[in-house]
């Protein structure tokens, strides 16, 4: 892999784990520490690198075009609900479903 496919992965992975983490009590008050005011604008960051590798296009993964739909739909409603109330329960609720659209961080993700 090349440092810039590298660096796409990484950040990938990174905006998955901040949106499993949000969608959890636990995960959520951690994050509001550790970001505070900035809460708002990483989950923004997030929901760009998701949607950067769902814009995308491949043959590699199974179903690509359906997952790319709803990943990307996903995508613009937590978008709206981010820019409605900033990281509310409503948009950790949508965070969770994004998440188990896209798979766990580190995981192999649905098929």
């Amino acid at each position: 892999m090349g440092d810039e496919t590298t660096q796409f992965a990484s950040r990938f992975t990174v905006a998955v784990d901040l949106l499993a983490r949000i969608a959890t009590d636990d995960g959520h008050a951690a994050a509001r520490r550790k970001l505070g005011p900035g809460l708002d604008a990483a989950v923004a960051d997030a929901l760009d690198a998701v949607a950067a590798v769902h814009e995308t296009g491949t043959e590699a993964v199974k179903r690509w075009s359906e997952r790319r739909s709803r990943v990307l739909a996903q995508v613009a409603e937590l978008r709206t609900a981010l820019a409605r109330g900033g990281v509310d329960a409503a948009v950790r609720r949508k965070a969770r479903a994004l998440v188990e659209l896209v798979g766990e961080p580190g995981g192999a993700g649905p098929a």
